[in-house]
C-alpha cells in the first residue's frame, strides 16, 4: 500500500486539474490524488474499484484530506461519486480498527457490538443508495452494514444491527434518533 504522500500528484498537476474542473479548495490548494492505482488502501478493495478508470473531481480533491484524517465538506452534483468519496476512506479506517470492543456495562438492551461508522442520509432513497455502495465495498474487507429508515419493522432493523459483524449503519435521522432514544441501538462509541 503506497503512502499518502507518495500517492499525491505534483502541485502543478493538481493545479491544472483544479482549473480544468473549476474546483475551488479552501483554505488553500493542496496536492490531489489523481490515480486510483496510487490510493493508500487495503488491496482487498481493488476488485470493487476495477471498473473505475480514474477518480472523479470530488474524489481527487477530497481523498487527500479524508485519507489524512481531516474533516471535509464536499459539494458536487448527483452522480459525481460522493458516496465513494466518503465511503472508501471510512471503510479503509475501519480495516485498521479492531472489529469489536468490550461492551459498556449497564447499557441495557442496546447492541453489544459497536457501530464504528454512522452515515446519515436525508431520505430513504438516498439511504438505500448509500447503503448499496457502502455494503458492496465493505464486503471486500468483511465489513457488514445495515440500512435503517422509517416505514419498516423496528424490531427487524434492531435485529439486523445486533448481528455480530455489523460495523456500519446507514440511515435516516428520524429512525436513527428513534432507535437511539429507545436504547435499542447504542451509537455512543
Amino acid at each position: 500500500m503506497p503512502s499518502l504522500d507518495a500517492a499525491l500528484a505534483s502541485q502543478s498537476e493538481s493545479d491544472a486539474f483544479l482549473a480544468t474542473h473549476s474546483i475551488t479548495l479552501k483554505p488553500t490548494p493542496y496536492r490531489l490524488l489523481l490515480s486510483l492505482a496510487s490510493l493508500p488502501i487495503n488491496p482487498s478493495f481493488a476488485p470493487y474499484l476495477a471498473s473505475y478508470t480514474s477518480p472523479t473531481p470530488i474524489q481527487a480533491a477530497s481523498w487527500p484530506r479524508l485519507f489524512a484524517g481531516d474533516d471535509v465538506i464536499g459539494i458536487a452534483e448527483t452522480g459525481s461519486g460522493k458516496t465513494l468519496t466518503f465511503g472508501l476512506p471510512g471503510l479503509q479506517l475501519l480495516t485498521t480498527l479492531p472489529k469489536s470492543i468490550p461492551a459498556a456495562k449497564g447499557k441495557g438492551k442496546g447492541n453489544t457490538n459497536p457501530i464504528q461508522l454512522l452515515v446519515l442520509a436525508p431520505t430513504r432513497e438516498l439511504a438505500l443508495q448509500t447503503y448499496d455502495t457502502v455494503s458492496a465495498l465493505g464486503k471486500h474487507v468483511g465489513i457488514d452494514a445495515v440500512c435503517l429508515f422509517g416505514g419498516m419493522s423496528r424490531d427487524e432493523q434492531v435485529r439486523q444491527v445486533r448481528q455480530k459483524d455489523v460495523r456500519v449503519v446507514v440511515g435516516t435521522p428520524g429512525r436513527i434518533l428513534d432507535l437511539a432514544n429507545s436504547g435499542d441501538v447504542d451509537f455512543s462509541k
